[in-house]
């Protein structure tokens, strides 16, 4: 991904969705930073999203034997 996470968001959105890449973004994805333009966009990448975030996750903090 991007660099320097932390400083994602704080920069302005602007630009196109990189979700649908067609209309004007307005939001950001809290978990990585894309920007996207409507709900239908956010919900279509929210679930590869967080299957990825959820694997991450169970890699740095593997369940206890």
């Amino acid at each position: 991904m991007k660099n320097n996470p932390e400083s994602i968001f704080l920069n302005e959105i602007t630009g196109i969705c990189d979700v649908c890449h067609k209309n004007s973004a307005k939001y950001r994805c809290p978990n990585c930073g894309i920007v996207y333009c409507t709900s239908y966009c956010f919900k279509n990448h929210n679930n590869l999203c967080i299957s990825k975030f959820s694997k991450e996750l169970m890699k740095d903090y593997p369940p206890p034997k």
